[in-house]
Parts: C-alpha cells; sequence; structure tokens
C-alpha cells in the first residue's frame, strides 16, 4: 500500500510497519460477519482502498488503517470485482451483472444489460471506458453513452476466462490482464471501428421437428393449434465473422414480448391460434442495436369448433331453435285456450236447451261452482349420462422391443451430431409419419420432446454419479448450447441444473 506499511488482508486485517517491523489489527467501526468469506483487496489508490467480502464492500481509510463497510448488496449475490473511476463512482462486477455506487449519495444502482450476467474481472481505464471480462468474453463499456461493445478474436481477443487478481494500474494507455488461456493487453486507445451494419434473414423453420420453409407463402406459415414445436432459425450476414451479436426478437400479437438471446434461432412451443409477427434486431460494434425487422408472419389456427364458421352455424342452430320452439310453445297456448272457450260455450248451450222453459238465472255462486277443464300439458326431459368406457391399452411385446430399440439408438448417439429424426427413420426402417404416431401412442410425447426427456433423465445421472461440470454434461447429452440445456432441464424438472446439483450434494451430506 503505503511506502511504510503493508496490508495484511484476509478473515482479518492487520497492518505491517515495515519501519518499526510491528503489526497492529486495522480498526473496524464494527463487528462483520466474515466467517463465510474472507476480505479480499479489489481496488487501491493512494488515498483508500476498496475491499469486498461475499455481497458486502468495505472501504479502507489509509490514513489510520480503518475499515468501515461502505455498502451491502442482496445475499444471494456476490461481488466479484470492484474499480474506481476517479470522480465519485465505484463500478461493481458481481455473479449477477454489473452496478455502480455513487460515493457522494450513497446509492447502489443496477446497469441493465443482456450481453451477460456473470463478471469475473472490471477495471476501469481512466479515459470514460469500463473493461468488463465475462463469461470468457470481453466487453467495454462507454460509461457518458451507456453503450457495450462486445471484442472478439478480430479484435485479437480469443475466447479466454480471465482470472481475477488485484494490479495497481501504471500506465493509462495499456491494461494487463491474466487468463486461463494466456496474458492479455488491451490498448485502452483502441478506436471502435465501424462495420457495415448486419444483416438478418430467415434461413428455416422447423415445425414438429420437421422443415417447413418450403409452405412460407408471402413471408407468411400457417399452423395448426396442436402443434409440438416450432423453431424459426435465422442468419446474420456480416463482415467480421468472429464478432457475436446478441439478438432481439419480438414477438408481435402475443403483448409484443421482448427475447434477447445469442442463439440465432427462436423456440415458440406454446403459441395460443391468433396472428404473430417476428421482428428481429442484434446489436453492433457501437452497441446500437440494428432497425428492427420484419421476417415472418405466423398465423395458428383454432380447432374446428372455435373456427368462426362453426361458431357462426351453432349460433344460427341456436337462433332457428329458439324461435322454433317459442313458436310451438305459442301455439299450443293458443289452441288450449280455444279448445277451453270451446268447451266453456258448448256446456252453456247444453244448460240452456235442457231448462228452456225455467227461467236462467246465474248467480254468482252458480258461476263460481262452474268447473272448466282445462288441459295442461308437461314434458319431462331425462337426460343419460352413461360415461363412456375406455379401454385400457395394452403393450405387446412387438411395441417393447421398438422402444428398446429406439432408447439404446438415442442413447448410443446422444453425443454426436447424427442423431435426428432421419436417423432415428433410417434405422428404424419406418417412415417419420410412422415414427411420429407409434411413438406418440406408446409414450404421449412427440418424437423431439422424447429425445429431450432422455436426454435430461441421463443428465440427472450424469449430474448425480459423474464430476463432470454443467458445460460438460450439457454436450455429452447432445445440447449444443448450455443456456438451453439449463432452460429444458428446470422446464422438465423445475430447477436449474445447478440448482439440482447443489440440492443432491446437500442431501447426501445432510444424509451422513
Amino acid at each position: 500500500m503505503a511506502n511504510d506499511k503493508i496490508y495484511i488482508i484476509s478473515s482479518n486485517a492487520y497492518a505491517y510497519h515495515t519501519p518499526t517491523r510491528t503489526f497492529t489489527r486495522m480498526w473496524m467501526d464494527k463487528e462483520y460477519d466474515l466467517s463465510n468469506d474472507a476480505l479480499c483487496l479489489s481496488y487501491s489508490n493512494d488515498k483508500f482502498s476498496l475491499l469486498k467480502c461475499a455481497n458486502q464492500a468495505f472501504i479502507v481509510n489509509q490514513k489510520n488503517d480503518s475499515i468501515k463497510l461502505l455498502f451491502e448488496l442482496d445475499k444471494k449475490e456476490t461481488i466479484t470485482s470492484m474499480s474506481y473511476d476517479g470522480d465519485r463512482m465505484i463500478w461493481i462486477g458481481t455473479d449477477k451483472g454489473l452496478g455502480c455506487f455513487d460515493m457522494e449519495r450513497k446509492e447502489y444502482h443496477i446497469i441493465h444489460t443482456k450481453l451477460f450476467n456473470n463478471i469475473s474481472f472490471l477495471t476501469t481505464d481512466g479515459k470514460g471506458r469500463l473493461w468488463i471480462c465475462a463469461q470468457n468474453m470481453l466487453f467495454s463499456y462507454i460509461i457518458k453513452e451507456n453503450k457495450f461493445t462486445l471484442w472478439n478474436s478480430s479484435d485479437g481477443f480469443p475466447s479466454n476466462e480471465i482470472l481475477f487478481a488485484y494490479q495497481k494500474p501504471f500506465n493509462r494507455d495499456f491494461i494487463y490482464l491474466g487468463g486461463a488461456e494466456g496474458l492479455v493487453k488491451i490498448n485502452t486507445n483502441i478506436p471502435y471501428s465501424e462495420v457495415k451494419t448486419p444483416e438478418i434473414y430467415l434461413s428455416d423453420i422447423l415445425f414438429n421437428g420437421s422443415p417447413y420453409i418450403k409452405e412460407l407463402q408471402n413471408n407468411t406459415i400457417e399452423i395448426p393449434w396442436n402443434y409440438n414445436s416450432l423453431s424459426v432459425h435465422f442468419r446474420i450476414k456480416k463482415k467480421d465473422i468472429f464478432q457475436k451479436n446478441l439478438l432481439r426478437y419480438t414477438v408481435s400479437g402475443r403483448g409484443n414480448q421482448e427475447i434477447e438471446s445469442y442463439d440465432p434461432f427462436l423456440n415458440l412451443s406454446s403459441l395460443s391460434p391468433g396472428k404473430y409477427a417476428i421482428w428481429v434486431s442484434c446489436n453492433m460494434k457501437n452497441g446500437n442495436y440494428t432497425t428492427p425487422k420484419r421476417l415472418v408472419d405466423i398465423i395458428v389456427t383454432p380447432p374446428w369448433y372455435k373456427t368462426g364458421w362453426f361458431i357462426s352455424i351453432i349460433i344460427l342452430i341456436f337462433i332457428s331453435v329458439t324461435t322454433s320452439t317459442g313458436y310451438i310453445i305459442f301455439r299450443r297456448k293458443e289452441q288450449s285456450m280455444k279448445g277451453s272457450m270451446s268447451h266453456f260455450l258448448q256446456a252453456i248451450l247444453n244448460d240452456i236447451l235442457k231448462n228452456k222453459e225455467e227461467k236462467f238465472q246465474a248467480t254468482e255462486e252458480e258461476l263460481q261452482n262452474t268447473t272448466v277443464p282445462l288441459t295442461v300439458l308437461s314434458e319431462q326431459v331425462k337426460e343419460n349420462n352413461n360415461e363412456p368406457t375406455q379401454q385400457k391399452q395394452t403393450v405387446t411385446k412387438e411395441d417393447e422391443d421398438f422402444i428398446d430399440k429406439l432408447n439404446k439408438l438415442i442413447n448410443d448417439n446422444m453425443a454426436g451430431g447424427e442423431l435426428s429424426i432421419k436417423f432415428l427413420t433410417d434405422n428404424m426402417a419406418m417412415s417419420r409419419a410412422s415414427l411420429y404416431h407409434k411413438v406418440k401412442t406408446l409414450t404421449g410425447l412427440g418424437v423431439n420432446d422424447y429425445i429431450n426427456r432422455l436426454r435430461i433423465e441421463k443428465s440427472v445421472y450424469l449430474l448425480t454419479n459423474t464430476n463432470l461440470n454443467i458445460n460438460e454434461i450439457s454436450y455429452e447429452v447432445g445440447f449444443t448450447y448450455p443456456r438451453y440445456f439449463s432452460t429444458s432441464f428446470k422446464q422438465i424438472k423445475g430447477m436449474t441444473p445447478t440448482q439440482f446439483k447443489e440440492e443432491k450434494k446437500k442431501n447426501n451430506t445432510d444424509s451422513k
């Protein structure tokens, strides 16, 4: 640190005074729980130093060798690196992303971006830029413009896992970083080379695992409501083939949902009946995004009982039945009234003829005793609630042999690139339609869903019984992108592979 003392920082902090060769314990404003992690130096200048410990950040006053808590993040977040811009902002990298702390206002702010999340190291260059190492990639951040740039092999930075280690900068023109793949030297004067705007176009559509782009008409496809899977693939035509672009997908018709991903494909597995438009853009070298381009429209047709023509027919039938029923009831009431009136008049006439010599006097009591028979029609509707009996499906020896052969083909070829619907149909000596029908009948799943289910089950075995990391297991079970593997695993098991592995480890520890 200073010329006359050295800080020794771990679970406790001491200052070693070189002139007197003595140790003194550094003063802390209060007792902090540092049992889960040790203090670690993240930044230092001539006035103060910054220390980190799990989710806590401390500042060291070099005049009196005192340590004070600067800020504290959520316990689920871990600080990985810190740097000071020379003004008032402390930049913080965590395993969740990027943030900054205003030393004057004592406020912490999160910098939102989908380019990365887990930061291993960051540093400022004193020229308004922040250099960030995250997920084996190198980014720079223009602080005033709030823009990110990704640097890649074309710029001299291949994929490299930068290891955190504090170093005091001696030259503002260069930054030196040590990584798993070797030393990295960054020229802080490197310009932002503008390239031609990337062009995005539609490359393929996979519907229920089969190519469907030939069905595209006027950039529109129609699919039924009960589809199993839909994947829209894109290509980016660009000058720099090594540049990795973050794509932004907007699905209009679904509340203008935005999805950001490095994957050049979009999986749409739960579209309800309706019309949708897919807009795509990507980030450029200067940190901006290209103008969104509408590349495909998707129409999901409803089931027949929800179509407009069927609903119209039902409405017409309902109106006709209601009108006819009303007319019949009206006619019956009319006929009943006519019959009752005729009977009443006939009774009076008979009485007059029988007593023609007597004077007819009808009193009010006699009239009240006069009865008029009325006919009341009643109808009873009986509903038969006989439930149809379901026939129990039996699995034959032939079905068992089919499943055994299919499982062996999938498991033996899971890690290679040969596994596909065509590969299965060729080896099972079946047509695509027959394979889909057979698998759906026996398992209730589509072929792709069944393959994914076997992939996930094998990954559960590998997570439980091997020491392979998540990326290795992802490739071992046939997932090209670990992020897609984590998403599929969570959909089936309800948790990410990392959470699953930690829970298994915890259960094993508790059982011991």
